[in-house]
């Protein structure tokens, strides 16, 4: 008799409906007539029929898809039978353009070769048969290519996909002035190498990985260093607690550009070193020390570039600004004879080295350092004649 195989679960009834009206007719004398007729019912209602030889049989082989060396994918989207998958030449570009790959069966067992393939899915594999046991096509040989780079963060706010953290660059500073990171994926396992590493949220991770899998990118290697009063000098942060104030980076200028300072603690003491620094006011402090202590960053290091020039002195009278002091060259004889100097800033600390001067008040004072911190010009080199 013709047997009929089903394509699915689905056709069942339709099968047995038909093998039904078969069995009953099968004897009569226009069975003959009638079995060609109904042989091909199953085209018509949506039965995938295979008609086999003349078996006696009566049950019904039910397959899912394409067995060993049949055609599978394309256009068509042929399936093969469990167990098997559908394996693609090289040259197939993974069933690109129509083109069709063969089923083959499903390795249960592979080797450790490391001989890494792309498969069709995207991934990378171990091996040929590593990809092939997870029902996968090898796309190409060696590693896959990584996907193109996606820009996150900056001031747009540039968010990554689920899986995904946004890694800044060190330079990156975290993305401050509108600068951007690249989307990667976060790890399932890192090592417990201690390698500790400051996380953009402020908090030291064990290294790099960790803070990845935390979904956090590195703001700088190391521990992260105490900042009580946490960021500052930028766009939203909140200003420093009372006994801090905003230190800055050489680079950040003070915020000009909104990359961010640190809130750090005003210092108690200082030394008494002259290495002086320009600060972000625009003052010029003996050493780091002492801006800081004044509660200012340091913009640059050595003395302030001289501004517009304010002369004081000479028969007007003109006075300095609070801080500053009147200087005058040891040509003007201390502002004898109409003669001016110029406004500059005291000094907040000098060193102890003994070049004696002779201020313009007729006292001898250590070097010129401590006369203009007295807010006193020097009148002449050496210690004051005796009178």
């Amino acid at each position: 008799m013709h047997v009929f195989r089903l394509a699915g679960d689905g056709e069942a009834v339709c099968w047995r409906n038909i093998m039904n009206v078969q069995n009953r007719i099968k004897s009569s004398r226009i069975g003959s007539v009638l079995w060609l007729a109904l042989s091909m019912i199953p085209l018509t209602v949506g039965c995938q029929v295979e008609v086999g030889g003349d078996n006696t049989g009566t049950n019904s082989e039910e397959v899912s898809g394409g067995g060993h060396g049949r055609a599978c994918g394309g256009l068509a989207g042929l399936s093969c039978k469990k167990g098997y998958f559908c394996d693609y030449e090289l040259e197939a570009m993974c069933g690109a353009f129509d083109m069709t790959g063969t089923c083959e069966r499903i390795p249960k067992v592979c080797t450790e070769e490391y001989n890494p393939v792309c498969g069709c899915d995207g991934k990378t594999y171990g091996n040929e048969c590593a990809a092939n046991s997870a029902g996968v096509s090898v796309a190409s040989r060696g590693e896959c290519e990584p996907p193109p780079a996606r820009d996150c963060g900056g001031l747009a706010g540039l968010a990554c996909e689920p899986g995904e953290f946004c890694d800044y660059a060190p330079d990156a500073m975290c993305g401050a002035a509108d600068q951007t990171g690249v989307c990667a994926p976060i790890p399932e396992g890192c090592t417990k190498e201690y390698n500790p590493v400051c996380g953009c949220d402020g908090n030291t991770y064990g290294n790099a990985c960790m803070a990845a899998a935390a979904g956090v990118s590195v703001a700088s290697p190391g521990e992260c260093a105490p900042a009580p009063g946490g960021v500052c000098g930028t766009r939203g942060a909140a200003a420093c607690e009372p006994g801090f104030f905003c230190d800055f980076a050489p680079e950040a200028a003070c915020g000009a550009t909104d990359l961010p300072g640190a809130c750090a603690p005003i210092p108690e003491a200082c030394t008494f070193e002259y290495n002086p620094v320009c600060g972000c006011d625009g003052n010029t402090y003996g050493n780091a020390c002492a801006a800081n202590a004044a509660g200012v960053s340091v913009a640059s290091r050595g003395e302030c570039a001289p501004s517009e020039v304010q002369h004081c002195g000479g028969l007007a009278g003109l006075a300095c600004d609070p801080g500053e002091f009147c200087n005058y060259s040891l040509e003007a004889i201390c502002g004898a004879a109409d003669q001016t100097g110029v406004c500059e800033t005291i000094p907040e600390a000098c060193t102890e080295q003994y070049d004696p001067v002779c201020g313009c008040d007729d006292k001898t004072y250590s070097n010129a350092c401590f006369a203009h911190a007295a807010g006193v010009s020097v009148a002449l080199r050496g210690e004051c004649p005796r009178r």
